[in-house]
């Protein structure tokens, strides 16, 4: 579960395991407005996921406060 609040309703957090950092890498080779629009949400995704692996492999189920800087 993944929230860009600091909170659930209906959840409690009982264990806070720090920052978990999600890193994606782009390079923008494309002149087009769409192409570059393209390459920033895979890089988002990309980001998203490298998040979500790194809250699982500290033994995270939710995070809370999520948002792209």
């Amino acid at each position: 579960m993944v929230a860009t609040t600091r909170e659930i309703a209906g959840y409690k957090i009982v264990h806070s395991f720090g920052v978990a950092e999600g890193l994606g890498v782009s390079v923008y080779t494309a002149t087009l407005p769409g192409g570059q629009r393209g390459i920033l949400l895979d890089t988002m995704r990309e980001a998203f996921l490298d998040m979500l692996a790194k809250a699982a492999a500290q033994g995270a189920n939710a995070i809370v406060g999520q948002r792209y800087t």
